[in-house]
């Protein structure tokens, strides 16, 4: 989206960041080439992307307006902390509305007070709490 691009080369040759831990290709994906195309290939699947994409989108816009008022001295990479929040928060936003959703369906046929306890079960009974507040940006709510 960035680049314009599905070569992920400079991709995994992108230098780190200060307050990164590991580096962008941490797993080695960037030694396994396609024989097909030639091109390191990449191991995580894109429907992920696909959903933080919106909320790619609005940083990205964001980032532009902000950019040309303040001017280009802040870095607005793909890379930094601002696109890296932006797709943190979209897991909050993703968990509520399952949560929601997940309500509403189970008061229709259960009532209200079943519903808010499953509801309540889901959220402290399984890592769903910590995947959306201690580890946002792994992609696992929203599957």
């Amino acid at each position: 989206m960035c680049d314009h691009d599905l070569d992920f080369t400079n991709d995994y040759q992108r230098p780190r960041y200060p307050w990164e831990k590991t580096n962008a290709d941490q797993y080695g994906s960037g030694v396994v080439v396609s024989k097909i195309t030639g091109r390191p290939t990449n191991l995580f699947p894109g429907g992920v992307a696909l959903l933080w994409s919106p909320f790619y989108m609005v940083t990205t816009l964001a980032a532009t307006v902000i950019g040309s008022i303040l001017g280009h001295g802040r870095e607005f990479s793909p890379w930094g902390r601002l696109f890296q929040y932006s797709v943190m928060y979209s897991g909050v936003v993703f968990a509520l509305g399952a949560m929601l959703l997940i309500c509403r369906l189970l008061a229709k046929d259960h009532g209200h007070r079943a519903a808010v306890t499953t509801i309540v079960i889901i959220l402290f009974g399984t890592n769903l709490l910590h995947y959306t507040v201690i580890e946002p940006s792994y992609g696992l709510r929203t599957s």
